[in-house]
C-alpha cells in the first residue's frame, strides 16, 4: 500500500477538536442548485480544515491557508515565506490557547501561534515518524499525534510517550484517527489494524474478527454527544458504535452514495456529516441526504474533509475547491481559471510588434495585447493543429512547427508548409525552432535529428553522420558566438560551432541529468540549462561558463522546485525559471520565487516563458491560461476572458476509420480525426450530458454512449436516447459499456447492469442475480462470450449467461474490492485494476498480485487497463503516470520524463495502428514508437 494515500482520506473532523456549533434555527437542508463563488488562489485539493473564532484554517498540498469568516482575508503560508518544513498539510487542530497544531506530510508536527513557528519532527523530537496523519488535544492540553508507520505518540508540552505494537496493545503502526470520548478513552483508528481503545493503562481491539466492524482500515473517527462512535472505513461503509451494537451503513442498505468515507463530522443537532468519493451526506438518525456536483452547489463529489462551523453552515474540503453550505445556499471557494486550455500551450513567442505567439494542441494565437486571432487547419494555411513550437524571424515571418504536419512559415498573407514528403525535413513532427543572425531556420524534430534550413538547402545532423547524441530535440539555442545549443530526450546536451561538436552530460560534465527541457543565453554568454526531475536524476538548473557548472537544486539555493521546464532571460540578465511549483527570478545573487502562493500566478505548474521587448514576462502555466507579468501586475487570460479553452478527458473509443471519440467530464464528446476535432455537447447536439463516462462502438460504427443522464446511440447523423423513463435502463448514469460478439450491449450504470440487443432489455442488480453490487463500473468480455463486471465495493464478477461468480478480497486473490478497470489479453488472462489494491492477473485458477510494495507499479489506485498487439499491458494510475508492463519489466512514463500531459490518467484506448490514446485530467495524448506526444 501507498502509505501517502493516507494522507488524502484520513481526514477527522471531531467536535472533540473542533467544537460544537449552536444550530441557527434556520439551518435547513435543501438541494440548493447554484454556488455564489469567491475565488482565491491556493484552494483546490483540500485537505483539512480546522476552525478557530473568526479564521478558517485550510490545509492543501500546497501549503497552510488562512481566512478571516469576517473580513474575507486571506493568507498563505508555505516553505518559502514561513516556517512550515513542508508544503503538503495533512491535519489541522487548535488548543484552547488558539494554537494551530499542524500536520506535514514527511514534515513532521508544527505549532503555529501566529508569529512563532515550532517545528517538531523525528531528529529533534520523541516524534516516532515524521509522516502525521491526525492529531487530537485532551482536556489536559495533550496533543495526541497519529503517524504514518510510527505509531500514536502523546506530548504533554514537556514529555513524549509513543505507543506502537511493541511496546503496547497498539494493532497497528499506521493512526489514521484519533477520537476521545467524555471518560477520557482514546479511541484509535488504524489503517489494516482495526480500532483500538486506550483507557490508560488497557488497550481494546476491535477488528473484522472479533467485531461487527466491516473494515480493518479505518479513515474518521467522531464520538456524538451521547458516546456513540461513528466510525468512517476505507470500503466497508459508515459504521456506529455504541458500546455493544455495531450498526454498519453501506450503500446496499442505506442511501450511503459511496462505501469510501473520507470524513465524518457532527453538527450540534446530532446530524451526521460525512464526507465520500462521490458526494456529501448528511444523516440524521432517520433520512438520508446526498449531495454531489450534479445535483449542488459543490465544486467536487470528493469530499475530503468535513468541518461543521461555530456560527452555522458546514465547511467542506474537496478535490477542487472548499464549499460553505448553510443549508440553503452554497458558497464556493476555489481557485479561478481551473481546468483551462492553459495545459495544452507548448510553446511562446513575441515578435517585433510585441505580439505574442501561443503555440498550442489546438492551434496557433496571436495576441497584439487587444485582441485575439486563432488559426487552425480549418481557416488558415496551418498543416496541424497540434502546434509544439514558434519562432520569429527578423522580417516578422513566424516559423510554426508542429506535431505531425511539418513545418509552417507564416508571413502574414501566405502559408507555405515543408514536410517529409516536398522537403528535406526527416520527420514530420518539429519540436523546437530557432533562427540565427543569418536568418537561418534551426530545427529539432522528435526522432530525426537536427535540421537546419537556409531558405534553399536543408542540412540534416543526426546520430549517425554527426555527434548529436540523441535524435530527439527538446531545445535549441543560439549563443553571440554563433555556436548552437541543442538540448536532446536523453543524450544530454550538445553544442556544435559549425564544425565540431561537443557533448555534456552526466557522465561527463555538471549537468545534473541528461533529459533537457529548456536551454538560455544570457548577455555574459552563460548558458542555462533546465533539466527534467525523473525516477533517475533529480533535475535541477545548471549554469555553464565555458569552464565551469554551477547548479542550483531546491537543496542549495532558492529554487522552488527541481522540475524546470523553461527559461528565459531579460535585458538586466535576470534569469526567470519555470519549474512545477511556481515562477523563479535569479539575478546573480537574489532569487524572487512567485507562485498562486504569493502573486497573480494562477498556477504554479510553469510550462514556458517569453519575455517581450518591454521586459513584460509571458508565462504558460499547466492549468492557468497565459499570463503577462509587467514586474507589478498580474494578467491572466484564459478560457474565459480570451481565447483558450480545454478538456478533462474521461473516456475514449477509436473507431475502424481511427478517428478518435473522447468522452470528457463536463465538455461533452468530441471526435478528432487527426487533423479536425468536433465537438459535441448539450447545446449543438442531443447528447443529454455533457459528461461522457464511456464510450463504445459497435460492428456497423454506431457509437454508444454513456452519461451522467442515459445512454446514447449515435450512427454520425441520428441521436437516440435512452434513460429510465423510456427504456429498461436501470439508472441514468452510465458507467461502463462493452459489446459482445452478438451485438448485445452490456450496459454498467449506478443502479446495476443491463443487456440490450436492440430491442429488449434485461437488468440486473443484487436482488435478482448474482451480481454483488449494483454500483458497476467497468466491463470486459473475454473470447468465451463471458462478462466480467468490476463494482464500485463488491468486487469482480464473472457471468456466462446462467451462471454467475463473485471475486473478492474474502474468497479470492483480488487485492481490493473496488474494481476501476478489467482488460483480457490475448492469453485469456484478466487483468483487474482497483482501487487502492493495486492491480491483479487472473488465469482462471491463479491470482498474481502486482502492487507498489511488492513490483514496480508506481500507484495502488488503478483507473485504466489496456492490452496492445504485442499482449503489454498498458495501466492508467490516479496520479502516478502511465505504466507498461510486458511480463517482466515495468515503464513509466509521467509529466517529468515524456510529453504525458497529467499524472491522474482515466482511460485508455489502443488504434488499429498500436497507437496508445491516454485521457487524461488535463487533457488526451498519444503514444507512438516516438514517445508520448500531447495531443490536448
Amino acid at each position: 500500500m501507498k502509505h501517502q494515500f493516507l494522507g488524502f482520506i484520513s481526514i477527522v473532523c471531531s467536535l472533540i477538536i473542533f467544537g460544537a456549533c449552536s444550530e441557527d434555527s434556520n439551518f435547513r437542508y435543501s438541494n440548493s442548485q447554484v454556488p455564489e463563488t469567491i475565488n482565491y488562489a491556493n484552494l483546490d485539493d483540500i485537505t483539512a480544515i480546522v476552525e478557530h473564532g473568526d479564521d478558517l484554517w485550510i490545509g492543501t498540498f500546497d501549503g497552510l491557508v488562512q481566512l478571516d469568516q469576517s473580513t474575507g482575508a486571506v493568507r498563505f503560508y508555505n516553505t518559502a515565506n514561513s516556517g512550515l518544513p513542508g508544503d503538503q498539510v495533512s491535519f489541522l487542530a487548535t488548543d484552547s490557547s488558539g494554537n494551530v497544531w499542524i500536520g506535514i506530510w514527511d514534515g513532521g508536527l508544527v505549532k503555529f501561534d501566529g508569529s512563532t513557528w515550532v517545528v517538531y519532527n523525528t531528529q529533534n523530537s520523541g516524534l516516532p515518524s515524521n509522516n502525521v496523519e491526525t492529531i487530537v488535544i485532551d482536556d489536559s492540553g495533550s496533543v495526541w499525534i497519529g503517524t504514518s508507520g510510527g505509531g500514536l505518540a502523546k506530548f504533554d508540552g514537556r514529555t513524549w510517550t509513543v505507543y506502537d505494537p511493541s511496546n503496547s496493545g497498539l494493532s497497528d503502526n499506521f493512526v489514521t484517527s484519533i477520537a476521545i470520548d467524555s471518560s477520557g478513552n482514546v479511541w484509535v483508528g488504524t489503517w489494516g489494524g482495526g480500532l483500538a481503545k486506550f483507557d490508560g493503562r488497557n488497550w481494546t481491539v476491535y477488528n473484522t474478527q472479533n467485531s461487527g466492524l466491516p473494515d480493518d482500515r479505518i479513515s474518521s473517527i467522531v464520538i456524538d454527544r451521547s458516546g456513540n462512535r461513528w466510525i468512517g472505513t476505507r470500503n466497508g461503509g459508515l459504521v456506529k458504535f455504541d458500546g455493544n451494537v455495531w450498526t454498519v451503513y453501506d450503500t446496499r442498505n442505506s442511501r450511503l452514495p459511496d462505501n469510501r468515507i473520507l470524513s465524518v463530522a457532527i453538527d450540534s443537532s446530532g446530524n451526521v456529516w460525512f464526507g465520500t468519493m462521490r458526494g456529501l451526506g448528511m444523516f440524521n438518525g432517520n433520512r438520508w441526504i446526498v449531495y454531489n456536483a450534479q445535483n449542488s452547489g459543490l465544486p467536487d463529489s470528493r469530499v475530503i474533509s468535513v468541518v461543521i462551523g461555530h456560527s452555522s453552515g458546514v465547511w467542506i474540503g474537496t478535490g477542487d475547491g472548499l464549499a460553505k453550505f448553510d443549508g440553503n445556499a452554497w458558497v464556493v471557494y476555489n481557485t479561478q481559471n481551473s481546468g483551462l486550455m492553459g495545459r495544452q500551450v507548448e510553446s511562446i513567442a513575441v515578435d517585433r510588434s510585441s505580439s505574442v505567439w501561443i503555440a498550442a494542441g489546438d492551434g496557433l494565437a496571436r495576441f497584439d495585447g487587444n485582441s485575439w486571432v486563432v488559426y487552425n487547419t480549418s481557416n488558415s494555411g496551418l498543416s496541424s493543429s497540434r502546434v509544439a513550437a514558434i519562432a520569429v524571424d527578423s522580417s516578422g515571418s513566424v516559423w510554426i512547427g508542429t506535431w505531425g504536419g511539418g513545418l509552417v512559415m507564416f508571413d502574414g498573407s501566405n502559408w507555405i508548409v515543408y514536410n517529409d514528403v516536398n522537403s528535406g525535413l526527416p520527420d514530420n513532427r518539429v519540436s523546437a525552432v530557432t533562427i540565427d543572425s543569418s536568418g537561418n531556420v534551426w530545427i529539432g524534430t522528435w526522432g530525426g535529428g537536427l535540421v537546419v534550413f537556409d531558405g534553399y538547402t536543408w542540412t540534416i545532423y543526426n546520430k549517425r553522420n554527426s555527434g548529436l547524441p540523441d535524435g530527439r530535440i527538446t531545445a535549441i539555442v543560439i549563443d553571440n558566438n554563433g555556436d548552437v545549443w541543442i538540448g536532446t530526450w536523453g543524450g544530454g546536451l550538445a553544442k556544435f560551432d559549425g564544425r565540431n561538436w561537443t557533448v555534456y552530460n552526466a557522465s561527463n560534465s555538471g549537468l545534473p541529468g541528461d533529459w533537457i527541457r529548456a536551454i538560455a543565453v544570457d548577455s555574459s554568454g552563460n548558458v542555462w540549462i533546465g533539466v527534467l526531475k525523473s525516477v533517475f536524476v533529480g533535475g535541477g538548473l545548471a549554469k555553464f561558463d565555458g569552464n565551469t557548472w554551477s547548479i542550483y537544486d531546491t537543496s542549495n539555493s532558492g529554487l522552488p522546485d527541481n522540475q524546470v521546464s523553461s527559461i528565459a532571460v531579460d535585458r538586466s540578465s535576470g534569469v526567470w525559471i519555470g519549474t512545477g511549483d511556481g515562477l523563479a527570478k535569479f539575478d546573480g545573487h537574489t532569487w524572487t520565487l512567485y507562485s498562486t502562493r504569493n502573486s497573480g500566478l494562477p498556477d504554479s505548474r510553469v510550462a514556458s516563458i517569453a519575455i517581450d521587448s518591454g521586459d513584460n514576462v509571458w508565462i504558460e502555466t499547466l492549468g492557468g491560461g497565459l499570463t503577462k507579468f509587467n514586474g507589478r501586475h498580474w494578467t491572466v487570460y484564459n478560457a474565459q476572458n480570451s481565447g483558450l479553452s480545454g478538456i478533462r478527458v474521461a473516456s475514449i473509443a477509436v473507431d475502424s476509420s481511427d478517428n478518435v471519440w473522447v468522452g470528457t467530464f463536463g465538455s461533452g464528446l468530441v471526435m478528432f480525426d487527426g487533423e479536425r476535432w468536433i465537438g459535441y455537447n448539450t447545446s449543438n447536439s442531443r447528447l443529454p450530458n455533457n459528461n461522457v463516462y464511456s464510450i463504445a462502438i459497435d460492428s456497423g460504427g454506431n457509437k454508444w454512449i454513456g452519461t451522467g443522464n442515459g445512454l446514447v446511440k449515435f450512427d454520425g447523423s441520428n441521436w437516440v436516447v435512452y434513460n429510465i423513463s423510456n427504456s429498461g435502463l436501470p439508472d441514468n448514469s452510465v458507467y461502463s459499456i462493452a459489446i459482445d460478439s452478438s451485438g448485445n450491449k452490456w450496459i454498467g450504470t449506478g443502479g446495476g447492469l443491463a443487456k440490450f440487443d436492440g430491442s429488449t432489455w434485461i437488468g440486473y442488480n443484487i436482488s435478482n442475480s448474482g451480481l454483488p453490487y449494483d454500483h458497476v463500473r467497468c466491463i470486459a468480455i473475454d473470447d468465451s462470450g463471458c462478462v466480467w463486471i468490476g463494482t464500485g465495493g463488491g468486487g469482480l464478477a464473472k457471468f456466462d449467461g446462467e451462471e454467475w461468480i463473485s471475486y473478492n478480497t474474502s474468497n479470492s486473490g483480488l487485492p481490493a474490492n473496488d474494481v476501476y478497470s478489467i482488460a483480457v489479453d490475448n492469453s485469456g488472462n484478466k487483468w483487474i485494476g482497483t482501487g487502492g489494491g493495486g492491480l491483479a492477473k487472473f488465469d482462471g485458477s491463479t491470482w498474481i498480485g502486482y502492487n507498489a510494495s511488492n513490483s514496480e507499479l508506481p500507484d495502488d489506485f488503478v483507473t485504466a487497463i489496456a492490452i496492445d498487439s504485442r499482449n503489454d499491458v498498458w495501466i492508467g494510475t490516479f496520479g502516478s503516470g502511465l505504466v507498461v508492463f510486458n511480463g517482466s519489466n515495468w515503464t513509466v512514463y509521467n509529466v517529468w520524463n515524456s510529453g504525458l500531459l497529467d499524472n491522474l490518467i482515466y482511460a485508455i484506448a489502443i488504434d488499429r495502428n498500436d497507437n496508445k490514446w491516454i485521457g487524461t485530467f488535463s487533457g488526451l495524448a498519444m503514444y507512438d514508437q516516438g514517445g508520448v506526444v500531447a495531443v490536448k
